[in-house]
C-alpha cells in the first residue's frame, strides 16, 4: 500500500526520493557555491529541473539535477560538451541548448550530476492554444528552426538520444 497519494503530472513520485533517486531540493538551497534555487520548473523520469539565480553573474539559470543512479550512466553531459565544442558553421547550432556549467553534487541519495542551462521560457503555451489555429507562417518558422537544428545534429553524427555510427543508418 502506498504511503502517499500520487498527484499525477504535477509532482514526481515521492518514492523516488531514495538512495540512487532524486535529490531533495528546497527553495533557497545553494548549489556549487553559485546557484540559489528560487523555483521549480518540473521533473522527468531521470531528473528534476529548477529555476536558480546565478549569484556570480546575477542572472537566472536552469539546473537539471539528475538522479544519482542515472548520473553514473548518463551520456547527456558528454553529448552537450561535444556539441558545444564543434566549430561547424551552421545556423542550426543556434537552436541547440547551450550548456553553461556542470558539476557533481553529493546529497543523501548519492552523487548527482547537475547541468546548468540558460533560462528559457517555452513558447509551448502559444503553440498549443486550443481553438486558435496558428498561421502557416508561424508553423513554417517553428518547423524551420526544428529542421535546421536536426540537420546540425545529423551533421555531427547525433540523433535524439545519442551518437550513431554513420555506417549503421541511411537517409
Amino acid at each position: 500500500m502506498r504511503r502517499f497519494e500520487r498527484i499525477h503530472d504535477i509532482v514526481e513520485p515521492v518514492e523516488e526520493y531514495r538512495a540512487g533517486g532524486y535529490h531533495p531540493v528546497h527553495l533557497g538551497d545553494i548549489f556549487h557555491e553559485r546557484y540559489q534555487i528560487i523555483g521549480k520548473w518540473g521533473y522527468g523520469t531521470f531528473s528534476t529541473v529548477w529555476l536558480a539565480r546565478d549569484l556570480r553573474l546575477q542572472k537566472d539559470a536552469t539546473l537539471k539535477i539528475i538522479k544519482a543512479a542515472a548520473s553514473k550512466t548518463s551520456t547527456e553531459l558528454s553529448i552537450l560538451l561535444q556539441l558545444s565544442k564543434t566549430e561547424t558553421p551552421h545556423r542550426g547550432k543556434d537552436h541547440i541548448i547551450e550548456l553553461l556549467d556542470h558539476f557533481e553534487h553529493t546529497g543523501p541519495n548519492g552523487l548527482h550530476l547537475v547541468l546548468a542551462f540558460p533560462t528559457m521560457l517555452s513558447d509551448g503555451e502559444r503553440i498549443c492554444e486550443r481553438g486558435k489555429p496558428r498561421s502557416a507562417g508561424y508553423i513554417r518558422a517553428i518547423s524551420l528552426r526544428i529542421i535546421t537544428a536536426l540537420e546540425f545534429l545529423h551533421l555531427q553524427g547525433f540523433v535524439h538520444t545519442g551518437k550513431v555510427s554513420r555506417a549503421n543508418h541511411s537517409l
